[in-house]
């Protein structure tokens, strides 16, 4: 009975906000009614017979009107993803590497050209005008992929430098830091061709600390048991030697 009794008061209250509705709409409309009617009288001094005359017309426009709107914002809606929406129509929008130079009308389609030689366009567009094509002028910047007029061109750094980038236009070549090594003696086994990656370590053996020279780079300096490197060619030390970039 709860359900039933629930059912009953939302249809009710539905009944009464549409009822609400309907009412007020008649109230605005005789409203609007004598509006119109007055300010026909008022600025144009026609008798009231001719007013009665002239107001169905009046408020048929005014329907008119507001039912072109409604119909225009629906079909803006209607637009693609490859269309834009101009003038009351749906334009097809300009495929990348073109700009856009003369709209379309209902007889036409949009007209377009292609970007000239050092400008592009990277997405489907309406844009009067072409995109500036990045130059890979910075120090150390090398171009990695040339522009087209489809793409930007793609810069790089050149050997022993990063791209680091500060924000979504600015960037710069910065070196690249060398980063240092430690290994404590006897942490790591002894290489074998199945894990050619060990050869970057070292490993103890009768007081000694060796190092691979085919893989690692040069010893910047040994302690004892801890070893440094940087990023040269190495050879063996003795524990507890001390060097210093291949000078005793």
């Amino acid at each position: 009975m709860n359900i039933y009794t629930s059912l009953i008061f939302i249809l009710s209250e539905f009944q009464l906000s549409l009822l609400k509705y309907i009412l007020l709409n008649i109230l605005l409309f005789f409203f609007l009614k004598g509006l119109i009617a007055h300010i026909i009288r008022t600025m144009f001094h026609i008798q009231v017979q001719h007013t009665r005359k002239l107001l169905p017309c009046v408020l048929l426009s005014l329907i008119v009107g507001v039912v072109m709107g409604q119909r225009s914002v629906s079909s803006k809606r209607d637009c693609s993803k490859e269309e834009y929406w101009t003038d009351g129509l749906c334009c097809d929008k300009c495929a990348p590497g073109f700009k856009l130079i003369r709209k379309c009308s209902s007889s036409m389609v949009s007209q377009c050209e292609k970007c000239s030689e050092g400008t592009y366009l990277d997405n489907m567009n309406y844009f009067p005008n072409c995109f500036r094509c990045e130059k890979c002028s910075k120090r150390n910047a090398v171009v990695i992929s040339p522009c087209t007029p489809q793409k930007n061109t793609v810069c790089g750094c050149q050997h022993g430098y990063y791209k680091k980038v500060f924000d979504q236009i600015s960037w710069d070549c910065v070196p690249v830091k060398r980063t240092i090594s430690v290994a404590i003696r006897g942490l790591l086994p002894k290489p074998s061709p199945r894990s050619p990656e060990i050869l970057s370590g070292f490993r103890s053996g009768s007081g000694q600390v060796r190092v691979w020279n085919e893989f690692v780079p040069k010893v910047k300096y040994e302690v004892g048991n801890a070893a440094f490197m940087d990023t040269r060619q190495g050879r063996r030390s003795r524990m507890g030697q001390r060097r210093h970039n291949g000078v005793d």
